[in-house]
């Protein structure tokens, strides 16, 4: 990646009313994606609706989404609380700060982003760690460690990709931003990932990095079968 970036982060010393912007790291609470989900369902309402509802948590069944309306929680016939657990996690700014307009039949306006979500990849194998590093994965993009600006080695998950309320976001200390070549590379990716179509330098530089790869896992290979022979 070197190749194409020298410098990948600096410091933003724009003030933090005016931060919030493509490239500016942050911190929000990410959701876990899960494959069922969990509910807050309604075990009981007091008919006079003097005491809050009895919730419990529950499994979406058919009954889901289709109930008749609670208005203790300002639930409509079509709509349900859902439980999902979230961790707060470093993110990328990745969209525009969204102009000022107001949802239908309410006085609350809109102020929302678009956030990518870094995870570790200390957790990971050195092979996958690679692999992310020379662009084997359209849903994947490097972040390389930076100790100075407390950055640990990590990627971005495009699947993890979610509109997040300003109020939910915190600034990153230091203040950082991706350097203007490293958002570059990351807005071309993220198009790859979305459409499938990149432009021909970045198909080059992948196709470069993946012969890398090639060659440092074989590398590997031959090295633990001769460790292997020499055990035996």
């Amino acid at each position: 990646m070197v190749e194409l970036i020298s410098t990948y982060y600096e410091l933003d010393t724009v003030p933090s009313k005016d931060s919030l912007r493509l490239g500016a790291l942050y911190t929000a609470p990410i959701f876990f994606v899960n494959s069922d989900l969990s509910l807050l369902k309604i075990q009981y309402i007091d008919p006079n609706h003097k005491n809050p509802p009895m919730l419990q948590i529950g499994k979406a069944d058919d009954k889901s989404f289709n109930h008749p309306p609670v208005i203790e929680l300002g639930l409509r016939d079509d709509e349900e609380l859902a439980v999902a657990k979230c961790k707060r996690r470093p993110v990328v700014i990745f969209s525009q700060p969204l102009e000022r307009w107001r949802i239908p039949s309410t006085k609350r306006q809109e102020d929302t982003y678009l956030c990518l979500p870094i995870f570790g990849l200390d957790q990971y194998e050195l092979e996958f760690a690679l692999s992310v590093r020379a662009f084997k994965y359209e849903s994947a993009f490097y972040i390389p460690t930076e100790s100075s600006f407390g950055i640990e080695e990590g990627f971005i998950r495009f699947d993890r990709a979610q509109v997040v309320d300003r109020h939910q976001l915190k600034r990153w200390q230091p203040p950082i931003k991706l350097h203007e070549d490293a958002l570059l590379l990351l807005q071309e990716w993220f198009h790859y990932y979305v459409t499938g179509y990149a432009a021909d330098w970045i198909l080059g530089h992948q196709k470069a990095e993946l012969e890398k790869l090639e060659y440092i896992l074989a590398e590997q290979n031959n090295k633990t079968a001769g460790k292997e022979q020499d055990a035996s």
